[in-house]
């Protein structure tokens, strides 16, 4: 029996292994103790450079938060999207209350941890902090999705497009 009432095997269970796993595997990737650009050095037991480092790093996927209800008044959309280029990125115009709850699910959403959603484990489902606020769906991005993203958002600045 594992908590309350969990058995070892249940859903719960799985999702904590399988989250830990792939967290030791982007960890070990991400290890914040490396070594400057050029040195001999990197990470104590795996002996990654700080060029190997960065090449993990570019591997994280975009996230991607939308808008799907709004139940009062909100600053945003409906169909508003926000992309994050990693999940330490603050997308330029979102709201600091929506991005504080966003920052809570980011890491999952990178790490591919399945949420709650019994119709889709890859979105999490979110509301934003006021009562009367609206309801996001946070999930994965593909880099072409991201790079259209900014693509549309360079039109929309008036500045020339690659």
């Amino acid at each position: 029996m594992i908590g309350a009432g969990l058995q070892k095997g249940s859903t719960w269970e799985t999702n904590r292994q399988y989250g830990s796993v792939r967290h030791r595997q982007v960890s070990a990737a991400l290890c914040p103790c490396l070594e400057a650009e050029g040195s001999s050095g990197g990470h104590p037991e795996e002996g990654m450079t700080r060029k190997q480092y960065l090449k993990e790093w570019e591997k994280l996927n975009p996230i991607v938060a939308t808008m799907k209800a709004k139940n009062g008044r909100c600053d945003h959309e409906l169909g508003d999207a926000f992309y994050f280029r990693n999940p330490y990125d603050k997308p330029e115009g979102l709201c600091y209350a929506l991005w504080h709850v966003l920052q809570f699910y980011a890491w999952r959403v990178e790490l591919d941890f399945p949420s709650w959603e019994p119709d889709d484990e890859k979105i999490y489902r979110i509301h934003c902090p006021c009562e009367t606020g609206t309801i996001w769906e946070m999930k994965s991005a593909t880099m072409r999705e991201y790079k259209e993203y900014l693509a549309s958002k360079k039109k929309e600045d008036g500045d020339a497009v690659p």
